[in-house]
């Protein structure tokens, strides 16, 4: 969603189109997939990407090098959602459900969360701000503007 507005908005964007729209997500990914390779140390890609905007998914961001800065905006959305989200895309690809509990997982998820803030206020080559993933549908124009 967030990668859309920015393109409506006239900004170029990093993306490979190897993911492709698909029953979870009809307007497609907007990813790269050389992003996944950041734990390995591939940054070479991070030139082509200087004035454009990449998804990147959180657990990825502590790879991103102090050689560059970067200016994230954090999707926030609320840790139920993101579960049902996900239990939804596993049903729909027929990949059975973890047995690992939802209490579980949102703890994991809240300290991924905290550890990431943590990172992302550590380091002075990341600037960021939070979007609330709601209220970009409630309402747009004061997150946008």
């Amino acid at each position: 969603m967030m990668i859309k507005i920015l393109v409506e908005g006239g900004m170029e964007v990093l993306t490979d189109r190897i993911r492709t729209p698909d029953t979870d997500n009809p307007k497609g990914y907007w990813e790269f997939e050389r992003v996944k390779k950041l734990p390995k140390g591939d940054i070479t890609w991070l030139k082509d990407a200087e004035g454009k905007a990449i998804k990147i998914i959180s657990e990825l961001l502590k790879y991103l090098p102090d050689t560059h800065k970067f200016k994230v905006l954090f999707m926030c959305r609320n840790i139920n959602e993101i579960m049902a989200s996900q239990n939804k895309m596993l049903q729909n690809r027929a990949i059975h459900e973890s047995h690992t509990s939802n209490g579980y997982l949102a703890e994991f998820l809240n300290k991924h969360l905290n550890q990431i803030y943590t990172w992302m206020n550590d380091r002075s080559h990341v600037e960021y701000i939070n979007v609330n993933y709601n209220k970009m549908f409630d309402d747009p124009l004061a997150i946008l503007y």
